[in-house]
């Protein structure tokens, strides 16, 4: 499954390296979790692409949306 965000109105998602490696362990820490895995990721500034694959209906939703929301609660 393609997934994609972007920053309310082109804002920054991301403010460096720190903040990418950051929300990758995040990810993969929720893709592990929710058994999903990260087949192919893209980090820019403003957005990113994720491509994912589940092991159960929900395993991408549920791993990608607890992995926004916590790192919305850091940013």
């Amino acid at each position: 499954m393609h997934v994609w965000q972007r920053g309310n109105h082109q804002a920054p998602v991301f403010d460096g390296d720190a903040e990418h490696r950051m929300f990758l362990g995040m990810l993969l820490r929720n893709c592990e979790w929710y058994r999903a895995r990260v087949t192919a990721f893209c980090l820019m500034t403003n957005h990113y692409h994720l491509v994912l694959v589940g092991t159960r209906e929900d395993s991408v939703s549920r791993a990608v949306g607890c992995t926004s929301q916590e790192y919305s609660t850091f940013r």
